[in-house]
């Protein structure tokens, strides 16, 4: 247990306080501990994969350990006024962890929290022992995009209330929307860099024509930049393996046009691989000829994208596609 408790590098001050310790043992079946009490935690830190900091919450714990049993049995209750995680604010968490159907089990259920106006919800399983490691099954809803986006950057600009002023913040030159998520992940406590994992993320009511990545894709594409143009609505469906994010459909979406394609991104260094189509959702319908231009065009010419999640490389290339689009429809 104490191994497995160093693996998430917890440190910080904490303060005991409505404790008891109960201690006996028997002659036969040997010492037992049953340990309940609130422990306070200020400015705590760890690591279940991913960084979590500025940690202040109460536990409410009752740990109960048999000789004849390794693992204790665990029922602890987490309240935090707020923590980050990968540096994004989380406020009003709370979860519940208890011994699950194994006792080298912990089942974390009821875990909730506000993310910048949007709400957190989800469950996981702690496993010790053996192949130790962290799942969860999260789901974020209607999360205010910049601050999630640059949440470093919006804290400065808060001054430390970020709750307060996240929709001022939203109103100025940036991108605007609200996003939403699920992740499936399980993160071994060992070697946190052999995570596997899938999620899809969707954004709505955005304007995202001054990003990074949308403007990138923007220019390659030869189109103009109107504010009426910009993009207002996005989507991912990707798979985690270790290092590896394996985009299996991304799509940005504006009124008059729709640029969408698949790749993969380098997790520590975001550096991008990604090809890229653009569609016209609104051109007049001709039936079979349309399909077939809109095929010739999406084999023949695309968008390659390069370089990093902050600073993407997108050009336009040839992708040589034009007998499997012949073969296709005849």
């Amino acid at each position: 247990v104490l191994s497995f408790i160093d693996r998430l590098q917890v440190q910080g001050p904490y303060q005991v306080n409505d404790a008891r310790l109960l201690t006996w043992e028997d002659v036969q079946e040997g010492p037992t501990m049953i340990f309940e009490g609130k422990v306070q935690l200020q400015d705590a830190r760890g690591n279940i994969g991913v960084p979590v900091t500025d940690m202040d919450a109460e536990m409410d714990m009752h740990i109960a350990t048999f000789a004849e049993q390794r693992w204790p049995h665990t029922d602890i209750r987490i309240n935090a006024e707020s923590l980050r995680v990968a540096d994004r604010l989380v406020e009003r968490f709370s979860m519940s962890a208890q011994t699950g159907r194994q006792p080298w089990l912990v089942e974390m259920s009821d875990v909730k929290g506000a993310v910048y106006g949007g709400t957190l919800v989800g469950w996981g399983q702690l496993r010790m022992g053996r192949d130790p490691a962290f799942g969860f099954d999260l789901t974020l809803q209607e999360v205010e995009l910049e601050p999630f986006l640059k949440p470093l950057e919006t804290a400065d600009a808060a001054g430390g209330n970020e709750s307060a002023d996240a929709a001022e913040l939203s109103t100025r030159n940036m991108a605007t929307g609200l996003l939403s998520a699920g992740l499936t992940i399980r993160i071994p406590t060992d070697d946190p860099s052999q995570r596997q994992g899938r999620g899809v993320v969707t954004v709505r009511d955005a304007k995202l024509y001054d990003k990074p990545l949308t403007l990138a894709l923007l220019q390659a594409a030869s189109l103009a930049l109107p504010n009426e143009s910009s993009f207002d609505r996005a989507s991912a469906r990707y798979l985690i393996y270790g290092d590896t994010v394996q985009f299996d459909d991304v799509r940005f979406e504006a009124p008059a046009f729709v640029i969408a394609g698949s790749g993969v991104m380098d997790f520590p260094t975001t550096e991008l691989d990604l090809r890229m189509v653009t569609h016209n959702p609104g051109a007049p319908d001709l039936g079979a000829v349309s399909a077939l231009v809109q095929s010739f065009k999406d084999e023949l010419l695309g968008i390659e994208v390069r370089g990093t999640l902050a600073e993407p490389e997108a050009r336009v290339v040839s992708l040589g596609g034009l007998f499997r689009s012949w073969d296709r429809v005849f």
